[in-house]
């Protein structure tokens, strides 16, 4: 394994200050940081990058890699989401089918590292407005269905359509 620089660089910044932007940097910015300094790089990469995320009655939650697999398709790998400990940095896109369990997206939200998905599919959800403009922060997503979905304001009344519309300004294709 690589040796990494355990201490901060000689610079006109503080050592502290450099300590201080590895520890709270987002993930985004932990990645521009790592790119351009090695003290910025970590022996295990805290995230974990994948293309695709889905959850279905029959397989429960599976993740696409980050690699396209040869041959007769997708390649999904199934995993305990419970029992993972690295935060989830999504590419693609999140399915959720098939769900006897309304709230299941929610509890997906705190595993979240970064939502970069450009296709959202939430079947027999409840979510949070907050929630689903974490999923949608940053602005890709072109493809959303919400069949039997509920957005869901703070005092648990439904988000109109028109307010959805405003998180969602790239959207192509709406199912419903």
């Amino acid at each position: 394994m690589r040796k990494l620089p355990t201490s901060p660089p000689p610079s006109d910044f503080p050592s502290d200050v450099l300590k201080s932007m590895k520890k709270n940097a987002k993930p985004k910015m932990a990645v521009k940081l790592m790119q351009i300094c090695k003290y910025f790089q970590h022996q295990k990469f805290p995230y974990f990058i994948i293309r695709t995320l889905e959850w279905n009655e029959n397989f429960g939650w599976r993740y696409q890699a980050m690699i396209k697999s040869v041959g007769d398709g997708p390649n999904f790998q199934t995993f305990d989401l419970d029992h993972f400990d690295q935060k989830l940095w999504i590419l693609k896109a999140l399915n959720i089918t098939h769900s006897e369990d309304t709230s299941l997206i929610n509890s997906l939200i705190p595993k979240l590292a970064v939502c970069d998905i450009y296709e959202l599919t939430l079947d027999n959800q409840d979510i949070k407005h907050e929630h689903f403009q974490i999923l949608t922060n940053a602005g890709n997503i072109t493809y959303l269905a919400l069949k039997d979905t509920f957005i869901k304001d703070k005092n648990g009344s439904n988000i109109p359509l028109e307010d959805i519309f405003t998180v969602v300004p790239n959207l192509e294709r709406l199912n419903m």
